[in-house]
């Protein structure tokens, strides 16, 4: 992997990262009435960031196989994946707050169970924000694609 391709899998977490922002700040508006849900926008930025990346890295980046094709694979699997991933940051995040004292609640999710809790609240959140994380994620990940062939056919010509 090349220093190109590895500014082109942080672009891809980054990208992703804002769009995993604004769907946190969407769940926070949906879940207004309830106080727990007013930081999801962090957990869902930073798990869509790593997920991105990872995604970007795997399909297009490790192997330096570029596609709009692969693209759109590694933007709908970061679309999936970066849901388990938040809700696991969620849980520990609860867990750690409660072991340290910043929350009154004290019968929260250990960070070994949490490893299925997250899954169970990833089939549920796939049913309600699915529609918009997956086929962002693919869109994001062919546009993303498509402008990466473009820069390095640009950069290829100039030399």
């Amino acid at each position: 992997m090349t220093r190109e391709d590895r500014k082109y899998v942080l672009g891809f977490g980054a990208v992703c990262g804002v769009f995993g922002i604004a769907c946190g700040i969407v769940v926070a508006i949906l879940a207004s009435p309830n106080e727990s849900y007013r930081f999801f926008a962090v957990p869902a930025g930073i798990a869509a960031f790593l997920t991105g990346a990872f995604n970007w890295w795997l399909f297009i980046g490790w192997k330096s196989k570029l596609s709009v094709r692969r693209g759109i694979l590694a933007g709908l699997l970061a679309g999936i994946g970066g849901q388990y991933i938040c809700w696991l940051l969620v849980l520990w995040g609860a867990w750690m707050a409660a072991m340290t004292g910043l929350l009154a609640q004290k019968d929260v999710i250990d960070p070994l169970n949490a490893l299925w809790g997250a899954a169970a609240f990833t089939a549920w959140s796939l049913l309600f924000m699915g529609w918009i994380t997956v086929p962002g994620g693919a869109m994001l990940g062919g546009l993303f694609a498509a402008l990466q062939k473009r820069l390095e056919a640009e950069r290829l010509s100039s030399s």
